[in-house]
């Protein structure tokens, strides 16, 4: 999965599927989602995916891909203009544990909140774990 970026303004999420050589953009905002809309961003994701495949592995990559769009009923979109990130996240959550999309575009409040505490606990994990490891080697943890 890939986060891009479109004018500056909006955030995407590409979905790329290597066993079947499948790429599908999921779009917040797109009102009649068309594979044209962000053709070229496709494009740039296939000519560095290739380039990558040919650098590390000596060979190149599927030479057909497909580019699907996702069928609209089938994923929310966002009600404002400023919460495409938090779409492109929990959909990205989603499709990682092979879920269905259930979250609705107007409680956008709740998932920032449920994403700050996630934040704040792993940082608070790290932060155990880097003190447990430091007692271990008989340090301070302290600059």
């Amino acid at each position: 999965m890939l986060y891009l970026q479109e004018s500056n303004t909006h955030w995407l999420l590409c979905c790329i599927d290597f066993r079947e050589g499948k790429i599908q953009v999921f779009d917040s905002m797109a009102g009649s989602f068309k594979i044209q809309q962000h053709e070229d961003k496709v494009k740039q994701v296939l000519e560095y995916l290739e380039c990558m495949h040919q650098k590390f592995y000596g060979k190149a990559l599927l030479s057909k891909w497909q580019v699907r769009s996702p069928i609209m009923q089938d994923y929310p979109k966002q009600h404002n203009s400023i919460d495409c990130g938090i779409f492109i996240i929990l959909y990205a959550a989603c499709l990682a544990v092979r879920r269905k999309f259930d979250f609705g575009g107007n409680i956008t409040e709740l998932y920032r909140l449920w994403m700050c505490e996630e934040m704040v606990a792993d940082g608070e994990r790290i932060t155990k774990s880097s003190r447990m490891g430091d007692a271990k080697l008989g340090c301070s943890g302290h600059v």
